[in-house]
């Protein structure tokens, strides 16, 4: 529980030498917080006092050389509870694992009851370390503010809030309350690894006229493209779709005469940049 310091004063009784002072949850004062008797001056100090929404009663009477004199009026207050930050500013936009393009990005919150100004955070690991923040500002009076210096290269970044007021101080941070929000600064200009081929095995002899090509996905690739050609240098190409969504593509109308074939395929990252290709493998059809 919180406690402070209360002085309670008054004024001096004539011929007073000295003054009982009392404090009591009961008008009656049938029992007491806080008894003393000998109190040389008009003035004291109580402390702790509980900070805890309860009313209290007080009074005094002066002590002369004849004896004590009556108790004054009785006087009642309430000892407030200390003041209470503002709850957690919860997050608006952007989506939890949005892509978000541009030098600069907005990040918005909803406010939060009672606030003056909000602290922002953005990091590169959820942990918000002090020492490898990418921004920080705690003097922020909107909901919303546009984080600058951004890579706009694909970089996870996360971010979080917390709102502050005069009476009661900083809130929670917000990713306390609510699950941690992230979000992509652009798309990554990394290009997508080369796929690892699956089927058909190398120097496979094949006899249908469709043929089934599987490949193992890669990391980062939001299209594939797949080459058949009559060469190993792919001079000469039999088939090519550059929009392959999946891992696996059937081809048909391979011809009824031996022929032997390469294939190879590789991956396009959703930035538009194209990997390296996977290895080249050979097949024959009859």
């Amino acid at each position: 529980m919180t406690t402070i310091p209360i002085a309670f004063n008054w004024s001096p009784s004539s011929g007073a030498v000295k003054y009982h002072f009392q404090i009591s949850t009961q008008d009656n004062f049938v029992s007491t917080f806080y008894n003393m008797e000998d109190i040389n001056n008009t003035i004291v100090s109580v402390t702790p006092f509980p900070q805890n929404g309860s009313t209290y009663y007080w009074r005094v009477k002066a002590i002369d050389a004849l004896g004590q004199g009556d108790w004054s009026q009785v006087r009642s207050f309430v000892s407030a509870p200390p003041p209470q930050p503002p709850p957690p500013a919860s997050y608006a936009e952007p989506a939890n694992g949005a892509t978000v393009s541009g030098s600069a990005v907005a990040l918005i919150w909803n406010a939060s009851a009672g606030a003056t100004r909000y602290h922002l955070q953005v990091a590169k690991l959820p942990v918000f370390p002090k020492v490898n923040l990418h921004y920080s500002n705690d003097n922020i009076a909107a909901t919303q503010f546009a984080v600058p210096g951004m890579p706009n290269d694909g970089t996870k970044f996360y971010w979080r809030v917390r709102a502050f007021k005069e009476e009661g101080g900083w809130s929670a941070w917000n990713n306390v309350v609510f699950k941690t929000r992230h979000f992509f600064s652009g798309q990554s200009q990394t290009p997508p690894q080369g796929p690892l081929l699956v089927a058909p095995n190398h120097g496979a002899d094949i006899s249908e006229n469709s043929i089934t090509f599987n490949w193992k996905a890669a990391g980062g690739a939001a299209k594939y493209q797949l080459q058949i050609g009559t060469t190993n240098s792919f001079s000469a190409v039999f088939f090519n779709n550059v929009n392959i969504s999946g891992t696996s593509f059937t081809v048909p109308n391979f011809p009824d005469q031996t022929v032997r074939y390469y294939w190879r395929v590789r991956a396009c990252s959703a930035a538009g940049i194209w990997g390296n290709w996977s290895e080249t493998r050979m097949f024959n059809t009859n």
